[in-house]
């Protein structure tokens, strides 16, 4: 069980970085100076290529990895991905809201995933606090996105 549904989370954290930066590059470009939304997006991006990186150490200490590829989840959420010119661009009638909206769902999907990995009996004691440190920042990126969105 431990290595398919880590290596399935770090396929998710994959697509998550992925999408974040596709975000962020759609976004800094029309931006002159700080703005705490690119600042809060690429906090939540860094958050998310560490975790990428701890979830691949702990692939391969349990099984060499054959390569990934894109998962559910974020992957399942590409019709809205970052097509970023379309949500964070000027031909979105929608505004930022709605690309932010995209994003919390990815995240609210992640910490669903997370929390059923967490609920699982087969899952390690090594690989527990790993797992509850990554939920809890799903859990922060959710809440930042929240605040965003009510400053939009």
């Amino acid at each position: 069980m431990n290595h398919r549904k880590i290596k399935h989370l770090l396929n998710t954290e994959i697509s998550a970085v992925e999408t974040y930066e596709q975000a962020l590059q759609e976004k800094e470009w029309k931006v002159l100076g700080p703005d705490p939304q690119v600042q809060a997006l690429f906090h939540i991006l860094v958050d998310h290529v560490q975790a990428a990186s701890q979830l691949a150490t702990e692939v391969q200490r349990l099984r060499p990895v054959n390569g990934t590829k894109a998962t559910k989840g974020w992957d399942s959420l590409s019709h809205l991905r970052m097509d970023a010119a379309r949500l964070f661009g000027d031909a979105n009638p929608f505004g930022d809201k709605a690309a932010l909206e995209a994003l919390k769902e990815g995240e609210e999907s992640g910490l669903k995933e997370y929390q059923a990995v967490l609920r699982h009996d087969a899952l390690s004691p090594e690989v527990k606090p790993l797992i509850g440190s990554l939920e809890t920042k799903q859990h922060a990126h959710v809440r930042a996105l929240e605040d965003l969105m009510m400053r939009v």
